[in-house]
């Protein structure tokens, strides 16, 4: 869907798609992280090391702070979103 709005030169589509991606990345962020801290006991047997556990919930929290960040850059330049997501 942003590929297909980059094309497109009306800006007002493109901020949509901009919203829209930035949404479902974060949608998703959230989601692996809930299922990192709260259902990764449950489906893990055997012990559970807590600090390979604490950077794992780092590691996909990060991602429920930079996505809304390259959102918004997105609103100002859709390029650079795309860059930032592929970086």
């Amino acid at each position: 869907m942003l590929a297909e709005f980059l094309r497109d030169v009306r800006q007002n589509d493109v901020r949509i798609a901009v919203l829209l991606y930035g949404a479902s990345n974060e949608g998703m962020a959230i989601a692996f992280l809930l299922i990192v801290a709260h259902a990764y006991k449950p489906l893990v047997k055997g012990p559970i090391d807590l600090a390979a556990r604490r950077r794992r919930c780092f590691r996909f929290g990060a991602g429920s702070v930079v996505y809304p960040v390259v959102t918004i850059v997105g609103l100002f330049s859709a390029e650079i979103m795309y860059v930032l997501y592929i970086a």
